[in-house]
C-alpha cells in the first residue's frame, strides 16, 4: 500500500473535501488581507498627498513672507548706506 493510498483511506472522501475548502478558505483570507493592506496603503496615500498639498501651500505663503523680508533688508542696507555716505560728507565739511 502506498502512502497516497494509505492517505486516502485514513482521510476519506470527507476529509479530502475538508482539507480542500480549508485550502481555499485560506487562500481567501490571504486575498481579504491584501485586499484590507490595498485599502490602508491607498488611503495612507490620500492622506500623505493631503497633507503635501497643505505643506506646499505654507512654502509658498513663506516664499513670500521671505522675499518680503529679502526686500524690507534691502531697503534697510540702501538707507544705511545712504546715511554713511550723509555723515562721510558732513564730516568733510567739518574738516575744512
Amino acid at each position: 500500500m502506498t502512502f497516497e493510498q494509505l492517505l486516502v483511506l485514513l482521510i476519506g472522501g470527507g476529509g479530502a473535501a475538508g482539507l480542500l475548502s480549508a485550502f481555499f478558505t485560506r487562500k481567501s483570507g490571504k486575498e481579504k488581507t491584501n485586499i484590507d493592506l490595498l485599502d490602508r496603503a491607498y488611503k495612507e496615500i490620500e492622506r500623505i498627498d493631503k497633507k503635501l498639498k497643505e505643506a506646499y501651500t505654507e512654502l509658498e505663503l513663506e516664499k513670500g513672507k521671505n522675499e518680503k523680508l529679502e526686500t524690507i533688508i534691502e531697503d534697510m542696507e540702501k538707507d544705511k548706506f545712504n546715511l554713511e555716505q550723509i555723515i562721510i560728507k558732513l564730516k568733510e565739511g567739518r574738516d575744512k
